[in-house]
């Protein structure tokens, strides 16, 4: 390909299938560089053979990024809710096992023998 050609895609998407990657992004700088357009039939906002689709083109990697640190900031949070939920529920079976009497449904030897 060479300068001034320009890459026709139905979707973004069908260039890089595994998301908000690094190479898409890559790719999309490296077409840049070279001069050669690109626009998507799907999102008429990233056609880079005009200003607005390139000031577009610009913000995706910072669309990107955020898409990247609220997944780590999810899933920090559910380890966290996960840990704090199995100490409760460790917590409870053990207050449970102690005040069962000796033919109660879950009283066993090693509880009664403390």
């Amino acid at each position: 390909m060479r300068a001034g050609d320009l890459v026709l895609v139905c979707q973004l998407s069908q260039l890089d299938r595994s998301g908000c990657d690094d190479r898409l992004i890559a790719l999309l700088h490296e077409l840049s560089e070279r001069g050669i357009g690109l626009r998507s039939l799907a999102e008429p906002a990233i056609d880079t053979t005009g200003p607005s689709g390139r000031a577009f083109f610009d913000i995706i990697p910072v669309f990107a990024q955020l898409c990247v640190e609220a997944i780590q900031v999810h899933r920090r949070y559910a380890r966290r809710a996960a840990t704090i939920d199995t100490i409760a529920t460790t917590r409870r079976r053990h207050r449970d096992r102690a005040t069962r009497a000796p033919g109660q449904p879950g009283w066993t030897a090693d509880v009664g023998a403390r």
